[in-house]
Order: C-alpha cells, then sequence, then structure tokens
C-alpha cells in the first residue's frame, strides 16, 4: 500500500517536472491531466506529451505514455476549463514491433512549415502545415523505424502517413494509397478505401509496403486456327450454361478474324470485331479449332475478391463501344480474375443466382492490400 501511494506522488513530481512542446514554446502539464493519467495508468511512464489546437478551435493535450511495455496515446480536450479524456488508444500508434527502438518522438507542423504529405509518380508533393498535423516516430541510433502522421479533420485525428519499415512509406491521398520506397525509388499507387480516424485505427493491420498486393495475370494473346465456314455460339462464360452474349444472338465467324486468350473449362477466350465501332470478348466451344490446334489454359487468379466501391457497368467490349453487360451495385463482391491493362480488370461476378464473365474499371475496386 505504501508503496502504491509512493510511485502515485512520483508521478505527479514527474508529470509537473515533465516539458509539454507547443511549437517551441513549452509549459507544464496541466496537474488534473497528471492525475488523470495517474488513475488511468498508476505504472505507467510519460513518454512525451504537447499541446495543440483541434480544427473545431478546441484545446488538446496529447500524453505518450509506456505502460508494461506498451505505448499508449492519451488525448486530453478541455472543456468549460475542466480536462476531460477524449481518446486513449494504443492500437493506431506504432510500438516498435518490427526494430528495436531507441527513442519515441511526438511532434507537430507548425502553421506554415512545409510537409511532403505525398509522393507519387509525379514526384513528391510539398504542401504547407495547418497547424493540425501530428507525427508519432520510434527511431533507432540512426534512423526511424516506424511513424505515424495525423491530421485533425472532424474533430479527431486522421491518418495521412505512415512507415512500417526504415525508408518505407504509405501516403493516404482519398482513395488512393501511395506506396514509395528511398532505397530502390518504388512508386505504386493503388486504388484503396481503408480507415483513417484514430479511435477504430489499427496501426499493425495497415496494408504492409513488403506484403503489397500483386496484379493478377495479364491476358495474353495465343496462336490458334479455326475450321473455316464455322459460327460459332458466344457465350458470357466458359460454357452453355452462361446468357448468350449479344441479347442471346452472339456469334461469330470463324471466316474472320479471332484473337485467343486461353482455354479453360473446354472453352475458348475470345475477342473479335462486330463492326468498325464494337468488339466482343466471349466464349466459344474448343471444338471449333483446326484438329491438331492447341491453346494454353488461362491462368486465372480464383483467391483474389474485391467489393465495389461505386456502381459501375460490366462490359464485353472495354475498348471500343464499353457496351453494358449489366449494372453492378456498389458493394457487390467479384473474383478479380485477370487484368486487361492498368485500367480494366477481368471479373466473374455472380448477380441473381446467374455468374457472369466481363470487365470493369480497376479503380471501382477497393483493392486489397497486405
Amino acid at each position: 500500500m505504501k508503496k502504491g501511494l509512493l510511485l502515485f506522488f512520483f508521478l505527479i513530481i514527474f508529470c509537473l517536472l515533465t516539458p509539454v512542446v507547443l511549437g517551441e514554446q513549452a509549459t507544464d502539464l496541466p496537474p488534473e491531466i497528471c492525475n488523470l493519467i495517474s488513475a488511468a495508468r498508476p505504472r505507467g511512464m510519460i513518454v512525451n506529451a504537447l499541446q495543440m489546437q483541434d480544427d473545431q478551435k478546441r484545446e488538446n493535450t496529447l500524453v505518450l505514455v509506456e505502460n508494461q511495455n506498451q505505448l499508449e496515446l492519451f488525448i486530453y480536450q478541455q472543456e468549460k476549463g475542466v480536462w476531460q479524456e477524449f481518446l486513449r488508444t494504443a492500437a493506431a500508434i506504432p510500438q516498435g514491433k518490427y526494430d528495436e527502438v531507441e527513442s519515441i518522438r511526438m511532434s507537430i507542423s507548425p502553421q506554415g512549415s512545409e510537409i511532403y504529405a505525398y509522393r507519387d509518380v509525379w514526384g513528391q508533393r510539398a504542401i504547407l502545415s495547418d497547424g493540425l498535423w501530428l507525427h508519432i516516430w520510434l527511431e533507432d541510433t540512426e534512423k526511424v523505424v516506424e511513424s505515424v502522421t495525423f491530421h485533425w479533420e472532424r474533430g479527431t485525428l486522421h491518418l495521412k502517413k505512415y512507415q512500417y519499415a526504415p525508408g518505407t512509406y504509405a501516403d493516404i491521398e482519398g482513395d488512393r494509397l501511395i506506396f514509395s520506397n528511398i532505397g530502390d525509388d518504388y512508386v505504386e499507387t493503388v486504388m484503396r478505401t481503408i480507415n483513417t480516424d484514430i479511435r477504430t485505427l489499427d496501426f499493425y493491420a495497415l496494408p504492409h509496403y513488403s506484403n503489397r498486393w500483386q496484379d493478377p495475370p495479364l491476358l495474353q494473346i495465343y496462336p490458334a486456327t479455326f475450321e473455316t465456314d464455322q459460327r460459332l455460339a458466344v457465350y458470357v462464360g466458359p460454357g452453355t450454361q452462361y446468357p448468350r452474349s449479344g441479347n442471346g444472338k452472339g456469334v461469330v465467324s470463324t471466316n474472320g478474324q479471332i484473337d485467343v486468350m486461353g482455354e479453360y473449362s473446354g472453352y475458348l477466350f475470345i475477342r473479335y470485331d462486330i463492326s468498325d465501332e464494337r468488339q466482343r470478348y466471349g466464349w466459344v466451344s474448343q471444338e471449333g479449332l483446326k484438329e491438331g490446334c492447341t491453346v494454353p489454359p488461362i491462368v486465372f487468379d480464383e483467391q483474389q475478391q474485391e467489393t465495389l466501391i461505386t456502381q459501375c457497368t460490366l462490359t464485353d467490349d472495354p475498348l471500343c463501344s464499353k457496351a453494358s453487360l449489366l449494372t453492378l451495385k456498389k458493394g457487390t463482391q467479384v473474383d478479380w480474375l485477370a487484368s486487361l491493362d492498368e485500367k480494366w480488370a477481368f471479373v466473374r461476378v455472380k448477380v441473381n443466382g446467374k455468374t457472369w464473365f466481363g470487365f470493369i474499371p480497376r479503380n471501382a475496386m477497393e483493392i486489397r492490400v497486405g
């Protein structure tokens, strides 16, 4: 009991002597906050603290506390002259999981200072701080090993940048996740909407640069020869159990040019011209091939399931007319089987009990990363 009281008074004295950084100024940590922290974490040790105003013009005191080998961020807000706890989180901030940590720092970017908020294929994009930026980073003797950068928006902190390992970063700009690596000058932009609210954020569940998602395979054209003077029925999937293309009338003549992208379940995935303004991708039976002609199987990614973040059109003609097979609603799940190019994804989707194959814009999907 005596030891507990001694520790309590020691923590209060420690708090009163701890400087709180506000830009280049320093002030004492309010005694009321020391009392709140000592009550919440009686065995904790204050690592760093600062004061800043949020976007709602409220005064905030932010305190990093180390407690039983875990780092926690406490945020207190002043309401009618009384300090109250707004937030406490360990999940949203780095803990030094992947590297040895020598020091822990927390700072804000003073108003008007320059911030490199993100870096993309056009280079680094610099913005000026509005004074609402918070940075927490863990360092060893030579480098930053893990870090997070938050910005006050709509009354809470939102993640804008994070670092899992030295030299590797992820910047968040709307629905874009921009990975970069200083060492190999790597930059990749991925369409992905992630949770950025510090109140529900899990730092170690964020997409990782080293585990970043890889594209499904690109569709390729293979040489193939068909028996002449045939008219082959074209389907939206590999078999007669799928809807017929062209409103039930889809057909291709083997006397014209047919591009073949491989075989799947006994059917060939093809592309052909209907007119100067209209192409069609579809499926025909491989029985139409000339005797002795074989086509390699298509290797699909059968594990990549994505969710649509916006309504979009499923089409069998992505490069010309973009004619609609059907409209897919936001929230629809699709299997991303392959890629046509950087803009178009080839997917399989089930709608009203029927399975369809076709193309959708890549940016219509919430792409899983890591």
